[in-house]
């Protein structure tokens, strides 16, 4: 196990006084990104321009949209759950407990 540990105080900080991750950050801004371009999608794959009228086709715009949606909200909640579990680790970091403490009591324990 690695002996370096990154301080919390180096990351950069959210609007909430509380380090920002950047994974999640990125999670969250793809997801947005995912949904956009479903919409996109749906808009340029759902107008059928090939006879000499154009028309909509709302089922593959459905379908384009529903599927974008879908994608970009599981990346956003992604995010979100590894911004919690960072934000949990952080505080509990604050109080003093620590992981990495416990597992190398219990290995040099395991040693002996």
């Amino acid at each position: 196990m690695s002996n370096e540990t990154k301080n919390h105080d180096d990351y950069p900080k959210s609007n909430d006084g509380l380090p920002e991750n950047k994974i999640a950050s990125a999670l969250f801004y793809v997801g947005w990104i995912m949904i956009g371009a479903g919409v996109l999608a749906g808009l340029f794959l759902g107008i059928d321009d090939s006879s000499y009228m154009t028309e909509f086709l709302p089922g593959i715009f459905f379908i384009c949209v529903f599927s974008g949606l879908i994608s970009g909200l599981t990346f956003i909640g992604f995010g979100e759950v590894i911004k919690q579990l960072f934000h949990l680790n952080i505080r509990l970091h604050r109080k003093g407990y620590s992981l990495l403490d416990k597992s190398e009591s219990i290995e040099k324990e395991n040693a002996s």
